[in-house]
């Protein structure tokens, strides 16, 4: 899938909660209990993890995360692993910050994920905060060269590794 299309469909309001809320009704609700360090005991229905197959780069055991959102008003969220309690990111939606932002879903990925169409993709980026040396302002970078792709109604996701020049793997957010 061609994601530019999604991008013209892209609703800048459309919030990574929304995502997080969208799926099927008729789900059984089963709770999962996530003794996270960073948040506590988490419990959740099992239907709003997210699958990842192939795990995160580095991760590849952690393949069940939920998407956190602490604050409704910031474009940030956190993904915490289901399995390793002890992993939780930082993400954001990439648009929030690059409207430009483009990539392409292949194919192979678009059916792994069962994707019903621009409106089921969900996109995340990994955020990274790096304090400063001399104590100043840190350095808060994305990873636009490793892109998360969900599905909202498969609960499906994949990370992406693009070889696009125009990206890197710590973009500056704010700069």
């Amino acid at each position: 899938m061609d994601y530019r299309v999604f991008r013209r469909a892209h609703d800048p309001d459309r919030r990574m909660s929304e995502i997080e809320r969208n799926r099927a009704d008729d789900e059984a609700m089963t709770t999962v209990r996530i003794d996270s360090r960073r948040f506590g005991t988490i419990e959740v229905e099992e239907s709003s993890l997210f699958e990842f197959a192939d795990g995160l780069l580095g991760l590849e055991e952690s393949t069940r995360s939920l998407v956190l959102v602490e604050q409704e008003d910031t474009p940030y969220y956190w993904l915490h692993s289901a399995t390793d309690p002890d992993v939780a990111f930082v993400v954001t939606d990439p648009w929030a910050f690059w409207p430009d932002y483009d990539i392409v879903i292949p194919d192979e990925v678009e059916e792994e994920l069962g994707l019903a169409g621009p409106e089921d993709v969900g996109v995340m980026v990994l955020v990274s905060v790096r304090p400063a040396a001399d104590g100043g302002s840190p350095t808060v970078t994305a990873n636009l060269l490793g892109p998360l792709v969900v599905s909202s109604s498969t609960r499906r996701g994949r990370q992406l590794v693009l070889d696009n020049a125009r990206y890197s793997a710590r973009q500056r957010i704010g700069a």
